[in-house]
C-alpha cells in the first residue's frame, strides 16, 4: 500500500491500513441473510414426482454478505445447484423432511457477480426446503409422465 516503513516503530502501514479501512466502511455495508430467507428473484425448483409440482428453497445458514452502500437483499438473484442424492428427473426427489440442505444458492447482485480475492466470483450459499415434500400418489405420477409425452 506504498507506506514508508522505517522501523518496526514507524505507524505508516497502520495510518495506510486504517485509510483502506475507512474506505471499505464507507462504500460497503454488511448485510446477513438469515436461516430461511428466501429470495423473490430466486428460481423455483421443480418436484416431479411431488404433491406440489414446484417449490422454493431458503438460506440454509446464516451468511453475512457485504454489498454496496446503495445496494438491498432485495436485488439479490440467485440461481439454484441441486445436489445428486436429492435429485430425480432434474428435480427435487420427494419425500424430503423440511429443513432438508438440498444444494446451494450461487448469488449475484444487479446481474453483476461477486468479486473475492482468490479469483472467484460467485458466492454459493447452502439451500434448504422450508417445509416438507410429500410424494404424489401412483396415479398422478404416471398422468404426469404420460401427458409429458405430448
Amino acid at each position: 500500500m506504498h507506506a514508508a516503513y522505517k522501523s518496526s516503530t514507524d505507524p505508516s502501514r497502520f495510518v495506510q491500513t486504517k485509510k483502506l479501512m475507512n474506505w471499505v466502511y464507507a462504500t460497503y455495508k454488511p448485510v446477513t441473510l438469515k436461516k430461511g430467507a428466501q429470495f423473490a428473484q430466486s428460481d423455483t425448483v421443480s418436484v416431479p414426482y411431488g404433491k406440489q409440482k414446484t417449490t422454493t428453497v431458503a438460506v440454509g445458514k446464516n451468511t453475512t454478505v457485504w454489498l454496496a452502500q446503495n445496494q438491498s437483499t432485495a436485488r439479490l438473484k440467485g440461481k439454484a445447484h441441486l445436489k445428486a442424492s436429492v435429485t430425480e428427473k432434474k428435480g427435487l426427489k420427494a419425500p424430503l423432511a423440511a429443513g432438508t440442505q438440498v444444494g446451494t444458492l450461487n448469488l449475484k447482485t444487479d446481474g453483476q457477480s461477486f468479486s473475492f480475492l482468490n479469483g472467484g466470483d460467485t458466492l454459493n450459499v447452502p439451500i434448504q426446503i422450508n417445509h416438507s415434500l410429500k410424494r404424489a400418489n401412483w396415479f398422478v405420477r404416471t398422468w404426469r409422465d404420460i401427458a409429458g409425452i405430448f
